[in-house]
């Protein structure tokens, strides 16, 4: 196995993890797969996964933060209920 066979297999690896995380509580999923990818990007020196899918996913992680830290503030800070939380 070469080293890039390594990085591509470690990578969709580290990915699929990710997307049990999206599935999984208490695994950060998307946040996984976007620095997976970007790590993937630098080591492989941006040739095969461009800017524009590293920002798209970068969006996507932003979004999945601040729902999840709209959520939390909710519960724990505000003291909000479930539907609260979900509302939030």
């Amino acid at each position: 196995m070469t080293a890039d066979e390594l990085t591509l297999t470690l990578t969709l690896l580290v990915m699929l993890l990710g997307l049990l995380g999206s599935v999984l509580p208490g695994l950060p999923g998307v946040p996984l797969i976007f620095f997976a990818a970007l790590l993937y990007a630098y080591l492989t020196s941006f040739e095969i996964v461009g800017a524009g899918i590293l920002v798209l996913l970068g969006v996507f992680a932003l979004v999945v933060f601040d729902f999840l830290a709209k959520s939390y503030r909710a519960r724990n800070v505000l003291g909000a209920s479930n539907r609260g939380t979900v509302g939030a």
